[in-house]
C-alpha cells in the first residue's frame, strides 16, 4: 500500500535542528502537515518559515523530559491538528566520553532524553492511533546501540533500550491485531541510522 504524504499529519520531536529540521522541511515538501516540537521555540519558528506552505504547519515548543508538558503538548497537537498519522522520535542527546568518566547523573540524563521521553509520547500517541486505524511510529536510531563503542557507552545503551522497546511494541500490536479484518496499521520498528 504506497501512502501519500500530503493526506498525513507528521509529528516531528528535535524539529528545531538536525534531522528533525530535515525531515520536516522534507515532508512539507512532499504536502505533509508538519507538528514541529523542542525546546527553542525561535528555532522551531525558523525551519517551520523554511518548510514549504508554512502557514499549514504547527509549532508545539514543550521539555520532552517533563511528563506533563508532554501530555499537554499532546493535547494541543490533537487540538490544533485533529490527528496525528505519524509521530517520529527524533528528540535527543548525544554523549562521547569513556565509561569510567561518565557520571551516573549523565547516564540518567542520556536515558531520560533518549529513551524515557520517546516511550512516553509514544504511549500518549498510540491508543488514538489505533482508535483511527493505523499510523506510524519512528525512533531514530543509532548503529551505537547495535554494536558497542568506545565513548559511547550511556548513549549506546540508550538507544539499544529504545531499539528492544520498539520491537517489542512492533510484536504486541502484531499479536493484538493478528487474523482480523481491523488490523491497524501501526509500524513501530522504523529506525533512521
Amino acid at each position: 500500500m504506497k501512502t501519500n504524504i500530503k493526506d498525513l499529519t507528521i509529528w516531528i520531536t528535535g524539529a528545531s535542528s538536525g534531522i528533525g529540521a530535515a525531515l520536516a522541511i522534507a515532508f512539507a515538501k512532499r504536502g505533509a502537515t508538519i507538528i514541529l516540537s523542542g525546546r527553542d521555540e525561535a528555532k522551531l519558528v525558523a525551519v517551520k518559515n523554511r518548510c514549504k506552505n508554512s502557514k499549514d504547519h504547527f509549532i508545539i515548543p514543550f521539555d520532552i523530559t517533563d511528563a506533563k508538558q508532554a501530555k499537554d503538548a499532546y493535547k494541543t497537537a490533537k487540538a490544533q491538528a485533529g490527528k496525528i498519522d505519524w509521530l517520529i522520535n527524533n528528540a535527543g542527546i548525544s554523549q562521547r566520553s569513556l565509561i569510567m568518566e561518565t557520571t551516573e547523573e549523565v547516564e540518567r540524563q542520556i536515558m531520560e532524553i533518549d529513551y524515557f521521553a520517546q516511550t512516553r509520547l509514544t504511549r500518549l500517541v498510540l491508543p488514538d492511533m489505533i482508535a483511527q486505524g493505523g499510523g506510524k511510529i519512528v525512533m531514530v536510531s543509532s548503529v551505537a546501540g547495535l554494536l558497542g563503542t568506545q565513548y559511547r557507552g550511556a548513549y549506546g545503551a540508550a538507544k539499544a533500550a529504545l531499539h528492544m522497546w520498539a520491537n517489542s511494541l512492533r510484536a504486541e500490536l502484531y499479536a493484538r491485531h493478528r487474523g482480523g479484518d481491523d488490523i491497524p496499521r501501526i509500524y513501530s520498528n522504523q529506525y533512521f541510522y
